[in-house]
């Protein structure tokens, strides 16, 4: 199992003991700042997440800015035929973001998915990359 799996498993399990459901904002936010489930999950809840329930992406791109001052690159990708074909397209091996696709996102580190493999077949729409990364302010 690869670090990012690893990674992805220990997200995962956050996310069953806290009983938590539709979390894959949480998880993506998790990853892209580095922070465990429940720090993703209280600063997404400052954003208009309710508990148990998905978010819009301009949630999650205000936590990752006014919590962690990180500010995204966005890029549509209704025309590529699948999250992976964009990934490999727009996202460099160095590159940490977050793929939306059809009623999901997932973050990407370093060339690497870090979600379920089901979701890649889902229809792709956008793709956000770190574009600039202040310190943590939390």
């Amino acid at each position: 199992m690869t670090k990012y799996e690893q990674q992805y498993q220990k997200l995962r399990d956050q996310c069953r003991h806290m009983q938590e459901s539709n979390a894959c904002s949480v998880m993506a936010l998790a990853v892209v700042v580095g922070c465990d489930f429940d720090t993703a999950l209280q600063s997404l809840s400052l954003h208009g997440r309710e508990l148990g329930q998905g978010t819009a992406m301009v949630n999650v791109l205000n936590a990752l800015e006014r919590d962690f001052g990180i500010t995204m690159e966005c890029m549509p990708i209704f025309s590529e035929e699948s999250a992976c074909a964009a990934l490999d397209k727009y996202a460099g091996h160095d590159d940490i973001g977050i793929v939306e696709v059809d009623h999901h996102v997932f973050a990407y580190k370093h060339g690497q998915v870090i979600d379920s493999r089901s979701n890649m077949d889902r229809s792709p729409m956008y793709l956000f990359r770190i574009e600039h990364k202040r310190g943590n302010r939390q």
